[in-house]
């Protein structure tokens, strides 16, 4: 009987785990689109008048700068790292926290113009 509760508990883990990271894979690249359209609205489009953008074409031009960042800083990166966190709250951070608090700096600075 407690070998079952432990075999269950272990398996609702892994498929927890799975199933945050199939959401993780589309409300991140979401969400850091959603920031980028926002700070382009802010930004570009009133500095250059150019047009907005949706956030589809955020989050698409956010996964290239992405594919290009991968590319060139991955190197960087690695060495960058500290064991100070658990990489799963790296990760949260790298991929929700980070994004919100750009947004929110730019908000900011989008006031004094």
């Amino acid at each position: 009987m407690a070998g079952e509760k432990k075999f269950a508990a272990a398996l609702l883990s892994h498929f927890l785990r799975i199933l945050l990271f199939l959401c993780a894979i589309f409300l991140v690249p979401f969400v850091k689109g959603w920031v980028f359209a926002t700070m382009w609205s802010w930004f570009v489009v009133t500095t250059f008048d150019l047009p907005a953008i949706s956030v589809i074409q955020g989050t698409g031009i956010f996964l290239v700068f992405t594919l290009l960042q991968k590319q060139f800083f991955s190197e960087q990166q690695k060495k960058n790292t500290s064991d100070k966190l658990s990489p799963l709250a790296k990760e949260i951070i790298d991929m929700l926290i980070a994004p919100l608090f750009i947004l929110g700096s730019g908000w900011v600075f989008f006031q004094f113009m």
